[in-house]
């Protein structure tokens, strides 16, 4: 499954790195097409966001509709599933604890963030993204072949 993610997403990137991507805004089949292979992957290996990135990269959406859309969906699907490993009795003091200690620095990378994307080349953004994606896919796919063999 890792190495078929990893893949998947190596082709999709380098395919949006050449220049393919949408003309015009995604239908609803796409849209469903998304989520569901972002909900496949989500419960396969616990990463259900490569599917919907590489989507928002490839809509003819502005940068800033693009990643307002991440932040909503990520922002979501974490509140979401939160909300089940409460259920769950998942969440504990120690959870808690872990928590306090990560708020701060993502405090810091939220406001970095949101700094730097104003002045940011969309271009360039888009351009690293797909180093990172690939860079990733690549690191999945051959651990996962190590695993393999």
């Amino acid at each position: 499954m890792t190495l078929a993610l990893a893949v998947f997403v190596l082709a999709a990137a380098v395919l949006l790195a050449k220049g393919h991507e949408m003309k015009r805004m995604p239908g609803p089949m796409l849209t469903f097409a998304t989520g569901t292979a972002s909900g496949l992957c989500n419960g396969g290996f616990g990463m259900g966001g490569p599917p919907v990135v590489l989507f928002f990269l490839s809509s003819p959406t502005g940068a800033a509709a693009g990643r307002a859309s991440l932040i909503a969906f990520f922002l979501l699907t974490d509140l979401v599933g939160l909300g089940w490993q409460g259920w769950s009795g998942l969440i504990t003091l120690g959870t808690f604890w872990r928590a306090a200690l990560f708020l701060p620095p993502l405090t810091a990378g939220i406001w970095l963030g949101n700094r730097n994307f104003k002045r940011a080349d969309p271009i360039a953004v888009r351009r690293w993204i797909l180093r990172l994606l690939m860079l990733l896919a690549l690191l999945s796919g051959a651990r996962a072949t190590s695993q393999l063999l």
